[in-house]
This record gives structure tokens, sequence and C-alpha cells, in this order.
């Protein structure tokens, strides 16, 4: 290691009573996946960045907006410009290195207004290193699989412009970074418009992205895309 960088992590630890916990069985055939959107890449798939800022000398400092248009070409960087306004003075390190998005607390409230109405969250699972198929499946039982529709939300401009670096497809995309979903809840169909109420009230965006399915009917195990019914 360089004698002038060091590594910092850190954890949290909590406590829950054991009839509050949420251990990924109480999802049932038929509930809504409700995606959260992520703030950028979220600490995940940061190997293949590092990889990508060498192979390509990738200039930190450069305007996130001008890398996009190198990067992606004028129309894709266009629709990627006004759909995120929030990085027009931007740098490709800003970008790259946007804050988590911490969800605990609008996830607690969310848990609290569904039981006020005699429901609850299903099941939860945070989108970290592999992706949508690596983490969804987490938040169901065995004999479940989700089935997710990526029409439903928008793919961040920076894991497009690491796409097209990388030479990545769609699927590898949501396979190594998050998709722009930061966290799934499952509910059930009748609480999705509640769901995405109250996370609206603490400023998470999100969305109705996919449907808990059986696990036999999925090609790819327990986690497939395709669009909603």
């Amino acid at each position: 290691m360089d004698p002038m960088s060091f590594d910092l992590a850190g954890c949290c630890v909590g406590v829950v009573e054991r009839e509050r916990l949420i251990d990924g069985t109480a999802a049932e055939a038929g509930d809504a996946i409700v995606g959260l959107v992520s703030s950028g890449l979220h600490a995940n798939g940061f190997s293949l960045v590092r990889s990508l800022i060498a192979q390509w000398d990738l200039d930190l400092a450069r305007p996130y907006q001008e890398q996009l248009l190198l990067t992606l070409g004028s129309d894709a960087a266009a629709t990627a410009i006004a759909a995120e306004p929030q990085y027009g003075l931007a740098t490709l390190g800003e970008v790259l290195l946007a804050p988590t998005r911490i969800y605990a607390r609008p996830v607690l409230a969310l848990r609290e207004a569904l039981r006020v109405d005699g429901g609850d969250l299903h099941g939860i699972a945070h989108i970290t290193g592999g992706g949508l198929p690596g983490n969804v499946p987490r938040a169901l039982p065995a004999g479940l699989g989700a089935r997710l529709d990526p029409t439903r939300w928008r793919t961040p401009s920076v894991m497009r412009l690491l796409g097209a670096l990388g030479g990545l497809a769609e699927d590898e995309l949501r396979a190594t970074f998050n998709g722009g979903i930061g966290m799934i809840v499952v509910v059930s169909p009748e609480a999705v418009d509640e769901t995405i109420a109250s996370l609206a009230a603490s400023d998470i965006a999100a969305m109705r992205v996919g449907t808990v399915v059986a696990a036999e009917g999925l090609a790819g195990g327990r986690y497939a895309e395709g669009e909603l019914a």
C-alpha cells in the first residue's frame, strides 16, 4: 500500500425484537417490489471503476458533462444532462464519489406507516455488490423469485458512462452496479401507493419495479427481467 494512503472501514450494529424481524420469509407470490432510487454508485463496483480510470487515463477534475459528451456522444449526453441537472457543475471525480444514500430512517418511517394500517414490509434488500440479480432474491423465501422491469426506472448516466468505457451490456451493468436502485422493499400490491407516498415524504423517489413470482418459472434462477403485467 502507498505509505501516503489508508483504508477506512466502519460498521454499525442494531438490535430488533424477534417479532419485528424481517428475515426474508414473509413475501408471497404476487407481492410488489418497490425500488428506492440510488444517489449514484453507492461505493459498489469500484474495482472496475479504478481499472477504467487507469485504462482510459481519465481526468477526475474534468467537468462531468464534458466526459459524458466525449464518451456517450452528443445525443445520449444531452439526454443525461437534461435528466440530471444536479451534476451541472460537478467534476467526474465528484460524481464517481457521490455519497451513498442512507435509507434507514425513511424505511423505518415507512414500516411504521404500513403497520398503522395493519400491513408491514414483507421483505427488504440493500442493493450492494452483485447488483440487482445478486441482492433482490435475498428478500424472498426459498421457492420464490423476482421479475423486474428495467423500463420502470432510469439508469444513472454514470453507470452508462462506465458501461460504455468497459464494454458492458445492460444486464452486466445491473449485475455490477445498482442500476439506479439502491434498495428494494417487498409489500402487498395494495400497499404500493402508500409505500411510494411515505418514501416521497422522506425525499426518497420510489416506484414499483417488479413482482414476486414462483422461482420455477424463471429461466435465470430466482431473478429475471421482463415487462410487468
